[in-house]
């Protein structure tokens, strides 16, 4: 319904503000520009607390208050409509807070502006000139907050809703004129012989101020083409098909993955088929029985240490073959802050589009945080999160990057967005370096993290601590760098280790073009999809060079000979 709608309150905030200046100054200019008794001899235009302290102050008082009261009702109202779907969400925190804040300074300009009305210049000099002060900069105080929060929703939907950062550009063009005019009137003002250039500075700052409240009507007016769909936040959700429902919280069998060609690996197993161990689980497997199939002798103790790809997807088979079948005791989760975001995302989406009525946050019981709620949830099972990107790999890759884009990505970071941070470095330095490049940067600053990941496999208690999965996303990279490393700990032949990191790509074959499309979201390109020729051995080489071989790095950042002992102890065969 487009004639009573909340697009309105700005457009009467406007008009009533408007009407209230032309009424002021039509009123003088028809009384034949009289000057009045607070008008010192040199001034000829008066401002506007002048006027309205005469016999204009009831219009005055009352236009001012409607149009302050109008205003910030439409600013409470896009925080609720907002809040309800019907614009578009804010992302994080620190939106909600900027607009708390900018609510919190319009009511106080409000405030200032209504207050200044009653206690009119000539009664109340000092009263009305602070009340002045509050108004001009409380609204200015909130339209810096209100640019923070349009700034970010404008780069998140910046392929969506296009309006945002056109919104957001109004309003900071309001923020840096008005700031730049409100100086000068401070400064004329004090100045004896310009008042008259200073009255017509408050005449412009206060015509500018109707053109800021207009602003928002285009902010409104998406409300009103929403209100009886899909929230615009979730519109873009409507372009795919519906999910099969899911039981236990788990997602049913993924049919991508079995819609592939054939492909077998180079132990005979059909990847493709029906009875694939797992439905929605890539590139597991048993690293024993990897190593022991591919060397023709049992090295590795197997049922021990597995490998894999996420597991969030897990149909209710695939978890009960977890738990009851493998016995899992404990989940290494190699993955970053980051692609935990994105994969949350992509589970709020999938249940959006399987039940829209969970678009709606207050529909939705949600047991785990935001950040978590894709996580696998497996009972008994110790789950250990250490993202092989850490602080000091991410330091490295930010140091690489040149001035202006180290200080966009900071500036992203800063601001809450981390996915376009990390999909600038990921274009500007990641890419380059190639997945052996990357591999050696994570040798060098990763040290605490694979500290923490060998302190782990040599815990004490060893029934509390395997049958053990160590997984990132696709279970092929950083994940093949922690198992590198321990199998060339555990002096397992070159080819051998070589054969079982190759094996990934064909294991991740089936959601190849999905991959693809991961990937390339996050800046990457093909290669990243796939095993490089080389790696274990180029890896073994780094090593060899820079550290004096796998058990010297090992040393180097602290595992201790004890936890070396325990671990061969625990993954060799007695026989070795």
């Amino acid at each position: 319904m487009w004639i009573i709608s909340f697009w309105l309150l700005p457009v009467i905030s406007a008009l009533v503000w408007l009407a209230m200046l032309i009424a002021m100054i039509s009123t003088w200019a028809a009384q034949g520009k009289p000057r009045y008794r607070e008008m010192s001899a040199s001034e000829h235009v008066p401002y506007i607390s002048d006027i309205g302290a005469t016999g204009l102050k009831p219009l005055f008082i009352a236009m001012g208050t409607v149009t302050v009261v109008t205003l910030d009702l439409a600013f409470l109202s896009e925080r609720w409509l907002r809040h309800r779907g019907q614009l578009v969400r804010n992302k994080g925190r620190f939106d909600k807070i900027c607009s708390i804040i900018s609510l919190f300074f319009a009511v106080a300009g409000a405030a200032g502006l209504i207050l200044l009305t009653i206690f009119d210049t000539v009664r109340h000099p000092s009263m009305h000139r602070a009340f002045l002060g509050l108004f001009i900069g409380g609204y200015l105080l909130s339209a810096i907050f209100i640019c923070l929060e349009y700034l970010r929703l404008g780069i998140f939907y910046r392929r969506k809703h296009v309006v945002l950062i056109v919104s957001f550009w109004i309003k900071l063009i309001f923020v840096v004129t008005e700031l730049g005019l409100a100086i000068a009137f401070g400064v004329l003002d004090k100045v004896s012989n310009r008042q008259n250039a200073a009255a017509i500075v408050e005449w412009v700052i206060s015509l500018i101020f109707t053109f800021y409240v207009l602003s928002f009507v285009i902010d409104l007016l998406p409300s009103v083409r929403s209100r009886h769909r899909i929230p615009q936040a979730e519109k873009g959700l409507q372009m795919g098909s519906v999910r099969p429902s899911a039981s236990s919280g788990a997602l049913p069998p993924d049919d991508r993955f079995f819609e592939q060609p054939v492909t077998t690996d180079s132990m005979g197993f059909v990847l493709g088929s029906a009875d694939r161990p797992f439905d929605n689980i890539l590139n597991f497997r048993d690293v024993g029985r990897s190593i022991n199939g591919f060397n023709g002798d049992k090295i590795l103790r197997e049922g021990v240490l597995f490998r894999s790809a996420r597991p969030d997807d897990a149909s209710e088979r695939d978890t009960q073959r977890l738990t009851d079948e493998i016995g899992l005791a404990t989940i290494i989760d190699l993955r970053s802050s980051t692609e935990h975001a994105l994969a949350a995302q992509r589970r709020r989406d999938a249940r959006i589009l399987e039940n829209p009525d969970t678009a709606n946050p207050e529909n939705v019981s949600v047991a785990a945080p935001a950040d978590q709620e894709h996580l696998l949830n497996l009972p008994n099972v110790t789950r250990r999160m250490i993202s092989m990107t850490g602080r000091a790999f991410e330091r490295m890759l930010l140091w690489r990057l040149d001035w202006y884009n180290f200080i966009k990505a900071l500036g992203l970071a800063a601001s809450g967005y981390r996915t376009d941070a990390a999909r600038l470095v990921a274009t500007n330095v990641m890419k380059p370096r190639g997945l052996i490049g990357l591999a050696q940067d994570m040798l060098d600053c990763g040290g605490a993290e694979i500290r923490e990941i060998f302190g782990i496999l040599a815990a004490k208690i060893e029934t509390t601590t395997y049958p053990l999965v160590i997984h990132c996303t696709q279970g092929k990279d950083r994940t093949g760098l922690i198992i590198l490393l321990l199998l060339l700990f555990l002096a397992v032949p070159l080819d051998t280790i070589s054969a079982d990191y190759m094996k990934s790509e064909a294991e991740l074959e089936p959601e190849l073009e999905y991959l693809m499309k991961e990937i390339t979201q996050i800046g990457l390109d093909e290669d990243y999809a796939k095993c490089p020729p080389g790696f274990a051995e180029a890896v073994r080489g780094y090593l060899d060079s820079k550290y004096g071989g796998v058990e010297a790095y090992l040393v180097s950042i602290g595992v201790g000979q004890d936890e070396m002992d325990t671990i061969r102890q625990r993954l060799l065969m007695e026989e070795r």
